[in-house]
């Protein structure tokens, strides 16, 4: 797990309405794709914050928002999303992952 501080500048959001999507309950949301680098720049940051990419539109220009830097991790590498368990696991992270066990009367050839 890692903190940051993040500023994103607003205006840029309010310029690009079309990227802004409606919910059904009318709330408004914004797709937005965050790095984070494993080094600092001039302004010692290592995140950036910019729209997510229109997957109708893969040559579009990037469309940045924002910066900042992170203040705190527990020192482990984050994983995906889609590597992570799921919350029906009722809460339980200390999952160890499945290994196959090898049999050793498989019948295999190899």
């Amino acid at each position: 797990m890692l903190k940051a501080n993040i500023s994103i500048n607003l205006t840029k959001i309010g310029q690009n309405s079309a990227k802004i999507s409606t919910s059904k309950k009318g709330e408004k949301w914004a797709n937005l794709e965050i790095a984070v680098k494993d080094s600092v720049d001039a302004y010692n940051q290592n995140i950036s914050v910019k729209f997510s990419k229109d997957k109708n539109n893969p040559d579009e220009q990037p469309i940045w928002l924002g910066n900042g830097s992170t203040y705190w991790t527990d020192g482990a590498v984050p994983k995906a999303s889609r590597d992570l368990p799921s919350a029906s696991n009722n809460g339980n992270s200390n999952i160890e992952p499945q290994v196959e066990s090898k049999d050793e009367d498989d019948d295999l050839p190899f």
